[in-house]
């Protein structure tokens, strides 16, 4: 069989390195915002800040198998879910943390502030404007408490709220830095309604340029709660508005959530620009357009496997060239962008080989035949002759191709094929090179009408 073939090629390896980078790029967006969120609660990382480059170096390893790009690719993914979570848990950490250490400190500043009116002049009354004025919970809480011992001293009676705040201070370690005890404040504690807008608000301070109408509105409901005359009233404000506030941190943790989607999306999707309408693409996402998320994998994959053929086609032609092809200016762009190309032998001016893709059939389908670049289209027994003996020779020189790509791990397989003088090889039009010159293409690529 040496007449016309459909071969599929496919570079199985490339392919795996090619969907090996959209998920380095996906970790590359979640690592900054991993970065982000640690820098911006202060708190250390197990996560890897190398580890990117590792799998670009392992997936760039000529000697690594397709089962190893395999199981590099799956690692990939995982590690995409590692940061993911731990970035998560980062923030979270870091809510919990912000948001009970700024209701301890307001906890605190309102029971100095009503020790401080029962206080008389003195000692006691002075470390109480010590606590009021430090920043840290822990010397708030050792001021405070050094000021209740002096009060004690002076036989000054504790107030049934001076009561629940030594309780809870109780639970604090000894430098003060053991946040946990805010969150069991008694429930008979007056500003155990803090702790609920303060983890919101902590929250609130972890968004970027999200929902600003949404974030606008919760600002001001959280100040109407402060703005109340009272701790009771505070209280049963949030209970009135604990409803409409949960859902208004619904919808900006939703746009966040819509937010970062995209901006992963759009750094996957530009790996494989050149293989994809990454305008059109970025136009939906700026339009606000609903986009399904297998909508965006599909067109990734199918970016990613043209990648790999545009490839396979480039080694193909570096494969032609090795067995004494002869390769012009122009040629590769041509055969990766249109699909179509002519080769022939420095010293066969008679013959050449037409390879072109079909996109019908799949990306990776590539019809390969042997046509004529001149003579007529009337064919003597001696044509026909020479059209047989020029495609069987084609044959071995196809074997040896196909060896050549087999060695870069670039698979080939017969589809279709016709034997030799099974039909007609087809005559091209000839084209005269600007070198004046009878050429099968242009520079360009352009390849010769076939007469009809």
């Amino acid at each position: 069989m040496s007449g016309p073939k459909i071969i599929d090629v496919v570079a199985a390896r490339q392919a795996e390195r090619g969907r090996i980078a959209v998920f380095c790029a996906r970790l590359d967006w979640a690592l900054a915002r991993h970065r982000k969120v640690a820098e911006q609660s202060g708190m250390s990382s197990a996560v890897d800040a190398d580890l990117v480059e590792e799998i670009r170096r392992a997936a760039a390893n000529q000697d690594a198998t397709l089962f190893d790009l395999i199981a590099l690719r799956d690692q990939s993914a995982a590690q995409i879910d590692f940061v993911k979570t731990e970035t998560s848990r980062l923030k979270e950490t870091a809510i919990e943390n912000v948001s009970r250490s700024r209701a301890a400190a307001h906890a605190l500043d309102a029971a100095i502030s009503m020790a401080m009116a029962r206080a008389e002049e003195g000692e006691a009354r002075q470390q109480l404007a010590l606590a009021h004025e430090a920043e840290s919970i822990s010397e708030k809480a050792r001021l405070y408490e050094a000021a209740l011992g002096l009060m004690e001293a002076q036989q000054q009676q504790e107030s049934v709220d001076d009561v629940a705040i030594r309780e809870w201070l109780a639970q604090l370690d000894a430098r003060g830095e053991s946040l946990a005890a805010v969150a069991e404040m008694p429930e008979r504690h007056p500003q155990r309604w803090r702790l609920e807008i303060e983890r919101i608000r902590a929250e609130l301070e972890f968004l970027e340029e999200s929902a600003l109408e949404e974030v606008a509105k919760i600002q001001t409901s959280l100040a109407r709660i402060e703005a109340e005359a009272g701790e009771e009233k505070r209280a049963r404000l949030l209970d009135d508005l604990r409803y409409p506030l949960a859902e208004l941190v619904r919808q900006v943790r939703e746009s966040v959530r819509r937010e970062q989607q995209v901006e992963e999306w759009l750094q996957a999707l530009a790996v494989h620009a050149d293989f994809l309408d990454f305008a059109e693409w970025k136009r939906r996402f700026e339009q606000g357009e609903e986009v399904r998320a297998v909508e965006v994998e599909e067109a990734i994959e199918k970016a990613s496997a043209a990648a790999a053929a545009a490839v396979a086609r480039r080694e193909v032609l570096t494969a032609l060239q090795s067995i004494g092809y002869e390769l012009r200016s122009g040629m590769e762009t041509a055969f990766v962008r249109d699909g179509r190309i002519v080769v022939r032998k420095p010293n066969d001016v008679d013959y050449g080989v037409e390879l072109s893709t079909l996109p019908q059939g799949g990306v990776n389908l590539i019809r390969s035949r042997v046509v004529r670049l001149r003579g007529q289209e009337a064919q003597t027994e001696e044509q026909r002759l020479r059209d047989k003996e020029r495609e069987e020779s084609w044959c071995s020189e196809r074997e040896r191709m196909e060896e050549h790509l087999e060695d870069l791990g670039i698979t080939s397989e017969i589809k279709t094929a016709r034997a030799a003088g099974e039909s007609a090889v087809p005559v091209l039009e000839e084209m005269i090179g600007e070198s004046g010159r009878r050429e099968a293409v242009r520079g360009s690529g352009e390849i010769r009408r076939e007469k009809i």
